[in-house]
């Protein structure tokens, strides 16, 4: 979190409305800051970017609003595989987040064949036994293309393996996605300034604004 002190009232009634007014954007899925739920049973479990958790991608549509949707395995139609590396039958994931194992081609093919499905989102799965990785190693998803206008997300092992235990369990999932972002109350609090005393001389107020 940064702190950055504003040195006139005025500076500081600007700096407010900047916040009550605007919201977070993103470009692409990368550093996005976002929480993500997990929702089997009735049972939430919470997933934080970093380690153990997600990563993001330098590719594919921002989250700038909550985004709940059910997750499933992308198989594709060439030996009903979840790697995506081949199409998926169309309309198959309207609405849905598409789960899928990394390996054998590129992020950006698994995340555009998911999204000409109907995927409202992806998830690629590090299922990767490399040894340089752990199961809490995540990722920053490399790639380019314009194309991918849904967001893209890639899981560590373990988180990968929660999601996936889940999914093969038979119950549904449902999968929250939420962008940092910030609200202020609409109260606003005057000050009266006396007349002997300079603005300079006023205890300079701080607003602390997200990363």
């Amino acid at each position: 979190m940064k702190k950055f002190s504003l040195l006139s009232p005025g500076l500081l009634l600007f700096a407010l409305f900047q916040i009550l007014f605007t919201q977070n954007a993103f470009a692409q899925t990368e550093n996005a800051h976002l929480t993500f739920f997990v929702t089997v049973g009735g049972v939430t479990t919470e997933f934080e970017e970093g380690a153990c958790g997600f990563g993001t991608s330098q590719f594919g549509g921002a989250i700038t609003t909550d985004l709940c949707a059910p997750i499933e395995w992308a198989r594709d139609v060439i030996g009903n595989d979840t790697l995506a590396c081949d199409s998926i039958p169309a309309g198959s994931f309207a609405g849905k987040i598409a789960f899928i194992r990394r390996g054998t081609c590129n992020f950006t093919v698994k995340a555009l064949r998911a999204q000409a499905a109907g995927a409202v989102a992806v998830i690629i799965a590090n299922n990767s036994a490399t040894a340089a990785h752990t199961d809490c190693t995540f990722l920053l998803l490399t790639g380019t293309d314009p194309l991918i206008t849904i967001p893209v997300l890639n899981t560590s092992r373990q988180m990968g393996a929660f999601l996936a235990n889940a999914i093969d369990s038979g119950q549904e999932v449902e999968v929250c996605i939420n962008p940092p972002n910030v609200y202020m109350a609409s109260t606003f609090f005057p000050f009266k300034m006396h007349k002997r005393l300079s603005p300079r001389l006023l205890p300079i107020p701080s607003v602390f604004l997200p990363m």
